[in-house]
C-alpha cells in the first residue's frame, strides 16, 4: 500500500511540473502588460469611436497651410485664389464632354476665356452645354421650369438660346429652383457674365461651379460611371439633335454616334 501511494504522489508531481512548464511557456518573458491589439484597450462602443482617427479633410480644429502654387501657374491668366475651382470645372467638362456634347478645348483656352473681359465663344458654348444637359435631365425626370402658363415660353427661350439669349435663359433655369437662390443672386448682382474687374472672374467660377456640380448629380453622369464610361447608342443625330435616317459611326469610343446624312 505504501508503495502504490508513492507512486501516485510522485504521478501527482510529474502532472504538477508539466503544467508549471507550459503555464511559463504563454507568458510573456517580459512584465509588461499586453494590451488587446485590436482594441487598444478600449472596452466600450464609446472608446472605440474616441480612438478612431478622423480624415484630416474633416478636422475642424486644426489649420492647414495654404497651398503655394509654382511661378508657372501665373502664366494661366486666372488668378492663384480661384485656380483650382477652374481646374475643377475643367475637369468635368473634358471627362464628361460627350454627355455635354461639347468639343474639348485646352485648359488655357478655358482659363482665357474666364479671365476675358469680353464675351467669348468658349464662354458661352460651356454654358450653354451644361445648360442644354441640366434641361434634358430635367425633362427626362418631368420636371416644368415654371407654372403651368408660363413652362412653354420659357422651355422655348432655354430650347433656343444662343450666344447672345443664353444669359437670360440661365437666368429662367436658375428661377425655376428655390435652392438654387444663391447662384441667382450671383446672376442678377451684375449682368452675367459681363461685371467689374474685380468680380468678374470670381462670378463666372462661381455659377460653372454650381453647374458643374449639378451635372456631377444627373442620372446620365451617375449610369456613365456605373457603366465605366460606356454611353448607350443616340438616337438622334449628333450635329442637328433631330431623329430621322441617321447613320451609325463605328469608330465612336464608348458609344455608337449617328449623324444625318446631310451632315456626312
Amino acid at each position: 500500500m505504501a508503495e502504490v501511494a508513492e507512486s501516485e504522489r510522485s504521478s501527482e508531481e510529474s502532472d504538477d511540473d508539466l503544467d508549471d512548464a507550459e503555464s511559463d511557456d504563454l507568458n510573456p518573458e517580459s512584465d509588461v502588460d499586453l494590451e488587446d491589439i485590436g482594441t487598444g484597450g478600449a472596452t466600450s462602443p464609446d472608446d472605440l469611436d474616441s480612438q478612431t482617427p478622423v480624415p484630416f479633410w474633416l478636422r475642424e480644429d486644426e489649420e492647414f497651410p495654404p497651398l503655394a502654387l509654382p511661378e508657372s501657374s501665373e502664366d494661366l491668366l486666372v488668378p492663384n485664389e480661384h485656380l483650382l475651382r477652374v481646374f475643377s470645372v475643367y475637369e468635368v467638362l473634358r471627362r464628361y464632354h460627350h454627355i455635354l456634347r461639347l468639343t474639348p478645348f485646352r485648359v488655357e483656352d478655358f482659363c482665357a476665356a474666364v479671365a476675358s473681359e469680353e464675351q467669348s465663344n468658349l464662354l458661352s458654348e460651356v454654358h450653354m452645354a451644361l445648360l442644354r444637359t441640366l434641361v434634358r435631365a430635367e425633362e427626362a425626370n418631368s420636371m416644368s421650369f415654371g407654372a403651368p402658363d408660363q413652362k412653354d415660353s420659357i422651355t422655348c427661350v432655354i430650347f433656343f438660346m444662343d450666344s447672345v439669349t443664353w444669359p437670360e435663359a440661365l437666368r429662367q433655369f436658375l428661377q425655376s429652383d428655390s435652392s438654387y437662390a444663391e447662384a441667382l443672386r450671383v446672376v442678377n448682382s451684375c449682368e452675367y457674365p459681363l461685371a467689374g474687374p474685380d468680380v468678374m472672374i470670381k462670378n463666372r467660377v462661381d455659377i460653372l461651379s454650381f453647374l458643374s456640380d449639378q451635372i456631377l448629380s444627373t442620372p446620365v453622369v451617375r449610369d456613365y460611371i456605373t457603366e465605366d464610361g460606356k454611353l448607350p447608342t443616340e438616337e438622334h443625330c449628333r450635329v442637328c439633335y433631330r431623329p430621322g435616317e441617321v447613320l451609325v459611326c463605328d469608330t465612336c469610343p464608348g458609344k455608337k454616334e449617328e449623324f444625318n446624312l446631310q451632315y456626312l
